[in-house]
């Protein structure tokens, strides 16, 4: 491509001096506006940064509750399947259920497993099981 040049006239009249200075401060104002505009948003960055923080710290604790509730969750969820496959209501339901946190603690895992795996028991065995005592 060959080189291009472009030529300005600038035709001034009048006086010379008042119009560069005039221009000159317009220049300086809108220099102090752009400085304005850029402190302006590199605040609202700082303030979007710090409000994502809190977003994040706020999603982590929710996390972490939803985390330590499940076992509860599905202990009673089991819980409910039992009573509705085995008839098994009350103070034989607590029964099972302590039973099952009991084996939790033994043999680790989690209560709503143990319940799970009585509420299969059940439904091989029939419900009459559940109403055996527990031997020693």
């Amino acid at each position: 491509m060959a080189d291009a040049s472009v030529n300005y006239i600038i035709n001034v009249s009048g006086n010379a001096t008042a119009t560069l200075q005039n221009v000159a401060g317009r220049a300086s104002a809108a220099t102090v506006k752009i400085g304005g505009l850029r402190s302006s948003l590199s605040r609202m960055g700082e303030s979007l940064f710090a409000l994502n923080q809190i977003s994040d710290a706020f999603g982590r604790i929710s996390a972490a509750i939803d985390q330590a509730i499940q076992p509860g969750i599905e202990y009673d969820s089991q819980l409910t399947e039992l009573s509705a496959i085995a008839g098994v209501t009350g103070d034989n339901l607590k029964k099972i259920g302590g039973y099952a946190r009991e084996n939790a603690k033994l043999f680790g895992g989690s209560a709503g497993k143990s319940v799970e795996s009585y509420k299969l028991l059940l439904s091989q065995l029939g419900s009459t099981i559940a109403e055996t005592p527990r031997h020693r």
